[in-house]
């Protein structure tokens, strides 16, 4: 039972995260519409933008080919200070969504120096696909702390 209450309080914690994770996307698309609509100029010389908006591809390709060893690693490390399995449950779901939030986040601020919306628009599309890929199903989570608690 008590892990049962332990499921239920990190899934809703979790659950009430990742609907903010999900939100700044959308505030973000907004807002780079809003503003390219007043007509925003770019911060940067037109040479660098490739540059910027490579460097920024680069990194997201980067940030979600690791994310899931580092949810792993923040799991591990939850589990090792004494952390019950649903609650290092919710520590590898944070570390994954505020990854795939940097992507979105990347997004912005391509848009900031750049004023390139298509690019910084898709950069905010990607984090927010992730973001709702990666939300937190319940009977997964159910299904991982009876298995963690057979091996135990």
């Amino acid at each position: 039972m008590q892990d049962d209450a332990e499921l239920n309080r990190s899934f809703k914690a979790s659950f009430v995260i990742h609907i903010a994770f999900l939100v700044a996307p959308v505030v973000y698309a907004v807002a780079m519409v809003v503003l390219n609509g007043k007509g925003m100029k770019p911060r940067l010389d037109d040479g660098l933008h490739v540059v910027v908006l490579a460097g920024f591809a680069g990194i997201v390709v980067l940030l979600l080919l690791m994310r899931e060893r580092l949810a792993i690693r923040g799991a591990r490390s939850a589990l090792a200070q004494g952390q019950g399995i649903a609650e290092s449950l919710a520590t590898s779901h944070v570390i994954r969504a505020s990854m795939n939030e940097t992507v979105a986040v990347l997004g912005l601020g391509g848009f900031l120096l750049t004023a390139n919306l298509g690019v910084a628009l898709a950069l905010v599309a990607v984090g927010l696909f992730a973001l709702v890929r990666g939300r937190p199903i319940k009977d997964e989570w159910r299904s991982a702390v009876t298995k963690g608690r057979r091996q135990r």
